[in-house]
């Protein structure tokens, strides 16, 4: 069944080989409960490791089943291990954050196997243990002699072929010591192979077999009693493999046993993420707010048309004429800008500032009416006047006036033409105005006052001397033949923008405002990956005989590495839900704040969308696995023999 064929192993000490193995020639038989007896250091465990591939020879073959393991790659080893050997180790090596049941379920798990099936399994080899009444019991609540119990349950679990047994009962009583080789004796005698390492001379006369070892050689191989019946086995180098849920739900374990650490690491990475979670939400409602009130003020409609856009020259009449024969336009509006300036009646108080602009002719009003203005009606075709803001009026005449009683109130002013982008000097006009309504207040300081269309295409003129418009609107007839008045009007080589594309174009710009803000954030999420990678590492030392025994178990390099990552993972996670609900509160507050000093003005400055929440939790999960891919990689290289053996 398992032949070993002039097995040499060295190790090397300041570049000097140091012979451990020297020629070993053995052969195992299924049924066989076989000791390997010798003092310390004569090379007992390094036999063992190399026969379970912990450990690899200098030279020499070993065969399973006429199958030469020797050639294995990792990869194989390690499902070698799982599916053929049952490790049992001098010091249990259970893993304390699992319990009884759990600690058995492990090779299953690594494994693939569905949790009804680990489950049943476990039950059973712990009823066969004498441990069915301790399922639920964490390893820290059992003797050494339950520990040893559960060790060999675990060994059984995937059925192998071949049990190894290191010292296992070094660190027990004499009478608890008899009670694990008569489990032992008895797996031997139900055919399998039972490979016992022990320097005690009475623990070795439970084998049918002695092989002593002197100085890394045989020196004797007694044969004391016949084995068991063979039956005939196979290598396995094919099996399922560890669950993306099994690989979290193991990580979820070891977190929930330091759940304080894993918190307060969750909570330093959530500063970074709610410092996003707040300033992309900051731009988000400002977006906001600026979409709804341009929205108001712009007919969904329009096709803003010029000659250029960086210097845009009065559009030739014979265009003008073509694009409103167009069956898809209603009509073809100036778009009309100005500057006013209001003198007080009180000498000693400033001038009122204004910005001005001329609304659509009545049969084109849409919702203005009832979207704005607050007193007044809106202008007929020939009208002149001023609808003026609820700011304006408040400066012009007094909080305490009412509305209703300025309509009629004239004011005299000087009106300049606005132009974005032109860099022109126009004269201005002096102009006597009646009041013909009050408007709503716009946001964030930019409030609008209106005059009548055909007051303002004269004021236009008379401002700057021409009759033809720099910039037009394009209204079409309705929403959908909008994209066909936009091609019209490029036909005729003009600029075309729809108010939707402006309304992309103003949201491209908080877009990379939001982009600024976030970054500016995010900074703190180096500090936070800086700290979940030594958390990290830390948990990969406190780990490192856990590491060796899952390995032992048949762990592969990718499972460990599956496993530290899931770990990274959750505490991403943790840290983007805590973000995410520490940035929305305080997005509460900061509304409210502000909902305290703008008053009716307010509005949800701070937003936390959706989308935007699942962008933050996802983004500091990926944050946090980058963290810890170095530890989680360093844990699925360490050697075996070596986290076995750390203290």
């Amino acid at each position: 069944m398992l032949k070993l064929i002039n097995i040499q192993k060295s190790y090397f000490v300041d570049k000097e080989p140091v012979p451990v193995l020297k020629g070993i020639n053995l052969e195992f038989q299924k049924g066989e409960l076989v000791s390997l007896l010798g003092e310390s250091g004569c090379g007992k465990s390094t036999l063992l490791n190399i026969i379970t591939g912990l450990d690899v020879v200098n030279e020499g073959e070993i065969f399973f089943n006429d199958v030469n393991v020797t050639k294995f790659n990792q990869n194989e080893w390690a499902q070698y291990r799982k599916n053929n050997i049952g490790y049992i180790f001098q010091n249990f090596n259970l893993i304390s954050h699992l319990s009884v049941q759990e600690n058995v379920e492990l090779v299953m798990t690594l494994d693939g196997q569905s949790k009804q099936q680990r489950q049943n399994r476990a039950k059973e080899l712990l009823e066969m243990v004498g441990l069915g009444d301790k399922l639920k019991y964490e390893p820290n609540r059992l003797s050494g002699g339950q520990k040893q119990r559960v060790a060999i349950a675990r060994a059984l679990a995937n059925d192998p072929d071949i049990l190894v047994a290191d010292e296992p009962t070094g660190a027990l009583d004499s009478q608890t010591a008899i009670q694990i080789m008569e489990i032992l004796k008895g797996l031997a005698e139900k055919g399998k192979l039972v490979i016992l390492v022990t320097h005690s001379l009475e623990l070795a006369e439970w084998g049918n077999r002695i092989v002593r070892l002197k100085d890394g050689e045989v020196l004797s191989n007694e044969v004391k009693r016949t084995a068991a019946e063979n039956t005939s086995v196979s290598v396995s180098k094919k099996g399922g493999k560890l669950s993306f849920f099994s690989s979290v739900k193991l990580a979820s374990q070891n977190l929930k046993q330091k759940k304080w650490r894993t918190l307060l690491t969750a909570l330093g990475a959530s500063i970074g993420i709610g410092g996003i979670a707040l300033m992309v939400g900051l731009g988000i409602g400002a977006q906001n707010k600026v979409n709804s009130e341009l929205e108001k003020l712009t007919d969904q409609r329009s096709v803003t048309i010029q000659t250029d856009e960086k210097n845009p020259q009065v559009i030739p009449d014979e265009k003008i004429e073509e694009l409103k024969d167009n069956p898809n336009v209603a009509d073809v509006l100036g778009v009309y800008a100005f500057y006013g300036s209001v003198k007080q009646t009180d000498p000693n108080k400033a001038p009122v500032n204004l910005i001005l602009a001329g609304l659509n002719p009545y049969k084109e009003r849409g919702t203005f009416e009832k979207d704005n203005i607050i007193e007044g009606k809106y202008p007929k075709d020939g009208e002149k006047g001023i609808y003026i803001t609820e700011k304006d009026a408040d400066n012009l005449f007094g909080k305490d006036a009412k509305y209703q009683d300025l309509i009629g109130e004239e004011i005299n002013m000087t009106v300049s033409t606005q132009l974005d982008g032109v860099q022109r000097m126009f004269k201005t006009v002096d102009v006597q105005l009646p009041i013909l309504g009050v408007v709503k207040n716009g946001s964030f300081g930019l409030s609008i006052c209106y005059i009548p269309y055909d007051f303002a295409e004269q004021t236009y003129q008379q401002s700057t001397g021409e009759t033809g418009m720099l910039q037009a609107n394009a209204l079409a007839k309705n929403t959908q033949v909008v994209d066909e008045v936009k091609k019209a009007a490029e036909e005729q080589k003009l600029k075309a923008k729809t108010s939707s594309e402006q309304l992309d174009q103003i949201n491209s710009y908080f877009v990379m405002i939001q982009a600024a803000l976030g970054s500016f954030a995010g900074i703190s999420l180096v500090v936070s990956a800086i700290m979940i990678a030594i958390v990290m590492y830390v948990s990969v030392l406190e780990r490192t005989r856990e590491i060796g025994t899952m390995k032992a178990l048949g762990a592969r390099r990718k499972d460990i590495k599956r496993i530290f990552l899931s770990e990274a993972a959750v505490i991403g996670v943790l840290g983007g839900l805590f973000g995410v609900i520490g940035g929305y509160l305080l997005g509460l507050a900061g509304n409210e704040i502000l909902k305290s000093f703008l008053k009716e003005n307010a509005f949800k400055a701070f937003v936390v969308p959706g989308y935007l929440a699942a962008f933050c939790i996802i983004f500091s999960t990926v944050i946090s696995m980058i963290a810890g891919y170095i530890p989680a990689r360093r844990a699925a290289k360490l050697n075996a023999v070596d986290a076995l053996r750390y203290e």
